[in-house]
């Protein structure tokens, strides 16, 4: 389902809020929110009319407009119609932008003040002033210095009149409210394509807002006034002190435990790396000694070779000894056999009968 963004215009009474609505409506009739140009507002109950509109050529959102009663009207009912705005605001539970309404022309006068004060402490500071956008209508499609100085001088006292109300700090918002010039009339029965762009930029924003702050939930709001909500906020504050203490109070808490654990840490670290120091001075050593052994086991092993290749060596000496001497013994053998033949034959010669073969 897509993103419902809920927009409601505030402002006094013929500041032009519903012609903004059918502005942003783009109903260039005007018949969808009812107008009115008489000192009191047209808009008794919050009208809520729902609409697609096309921003930047390209998305289309789906826009909820709740069209509000103004202020400062001739019938003096401004906290009857705020009243009822905010039981139909409780129920349709949030609201994505707030549009604070002025007729360029007008002046800000004491009733309005009070009006804004009135809003701005309904709904939680902060949240109220990062929701909100800041409308001139019947702003001029050509404005001269002049309108352009008198525009930053009632900016400026808009926005101090909404901090000073909800007593917010400078540095306590996320941003400064924009700020927007339209003339909602039309043109040869046209909106001026100008100001229809600046309505353009101003949902563009209002997305952008969204996706940074979210929504400003409406559920439990209620009417009260200035005292009630100052008193309100100085219980927030205070519980907030307290809950700050409760959490400095935790924070000290695991911060000595994480030094404690950080320390423990660092001694079992240290003992591991002892150990592990000790393992591998251990493990040296036996590699050291296993090294002396391989290289007893190699001089030994060398040497063993040596003395069987020697022996070997002997042995076939000693063979070729004997061999060398049987030769010799057969040849001896061989000379005295042949000396005693001849001494026979030299024997019997001398006897006369050796015959010679």
């Amino acid at each position: 389902m897509p993103k419902i963004y809920r927009i409601v215009p505030l402002g006094p009474t013929g500041s032009g809020k519903s012609q903004l609505c059918n502005f942003i409506y783009q109903d260039e009739s005007n018949k969808k929110f009812k107008v009115s140009n008489r000192l009191h507002s047209q808009t008794k109950v919050p009208q809520i009319e729902s609409c697609f509109r096309k921003i930047n050529d390209k998305d289309y959102i789906n826009i909820e407009l709740v069209d509000t009663a103004g202020c400062s009207d001739s019938a003096g009912s401004d906290e009857e119609n705020f009243k009822e705005l905010i039981d139909k605001l409780r129920i349709k539970k949030s609201i994505d932008l707030f549009l604070l309404v002025f007729n360029f022309t007008n002046r800000i006068d004491g009733k309005t003040k009070d009006y804004m004060k009135l809003i701005a402490n309904t709904f939680t500071p902060t949240e109220f002033f990062n929701h909100l956008a800041i409308i001139f209508t019947r702003y001029p499609e050509e404005p001269d210095e002049q309108d352009i100085e008198d525009k930053e001088i009632k900016t400026g006292e808009i926005i101090e009149i909404i901090k000073d109300s909800i007593g917010l700090a400078d540095g306590q918002t996320t941003f400064c409210p924009s700020i927007y010039e339209l003339d909602t009339k039309t043109k040869n029965g046209k909106f001026i394509e100008k100001f229809q762009a600046t309505i353009d930029e101003i949902l563009g924003k209002m997305q952008l807002m969204i996706d940074l702050n979210g929504s400003v939930n409406t559920e439990n709001i209620k009417f009260c006034g200035i005292k009630d909500r100052l008193k309100e906020e100085q219980e927030k504050l205070e519980k907030q002190r307290l809950e700050n203490e409760r959490i400095m109070k935790e924070n000290e808490e695991k911060k000595r435990k994480l030094e404690e654990d950080r320390r423990k840490y660092e001694e079992q670290r240290r003992r591991d790396e002892e150990k592990r120091r000790r393992e591998l001075e251990e493990k040296r050593k036996e590699e050291e000694r296993m090294r002396l052994l391989r290289e007893e086991i190699r001089r030994r092993e060398e040497k063993r070779k040596r003395e069987e290749e020697a022996r070997i060596r002997r042995i076939k000496e000693m063979e070729e000894e004997e061999r060398r001497l049987r030769i010799e013994n057969e040849r001896r053998e061989r000379e005295y056999q042949e000396r005693m033949r001849r001494y026979e034959c030299e024997r019997r010669r001398n006897s006369g009968g050796c015959m010679i073969f």
